[in-house]
């Protein structure tokens, strides 16, 4: 994408490498607080190896006043982030919700400079 968007794949990098530094102390502390050894979980997240890893940014652009939704659609249906952890990073606009484990949904109200892990 550099070809579109000059820059790109450095600025993308810049973020990813400490996201997926975060997401290995997180399968780490996973491990020893089930007192398995810390690398229990590593060998599936090696990054450059073939692995499960995937890193995605997505915007949902705002609604605009006037919109209508009408019954029966959605902007973004209820789904499942699959694998280990979901790291989000989320902009003052909200909107995200998360479902309890009494399964009702409650938002995710976004905090300055924060990062929503999602096991």
């Amino acid at each position: 994408p550099d070809e579109y968007v000059p820059g790109f794949k450095e600025k993308s990098l810049n973020i990813i490498k400490p996201c997926m530094e975060l997401h290995s102390r997180l399968l780490e502390i996973t491990a020893l607080g089930l007192r398995w050894p810390r690398d229990t979980f590593q060998k599936y997240h090696n990054i450059g190896k073939p692995n499960h890893n995937s890193v995605r940014t997505l915007h949902y652009y705002p609604v605009p006043e006037n919109f209508t939704l009408f019954p029966g659609q959605t902007r973004c249906g209820k789904h499942t982030d699959f694998g280990s952890f979901s790291l989000l990073f989320q902009d003052d606009v909200g909107g995200l919700e998360v479902k309890t484990v009494d399964g009702e949904f409650v938002a995710a109200t976004p905090l300055p400079g924060a990062i929503l892990v999602i096991e």
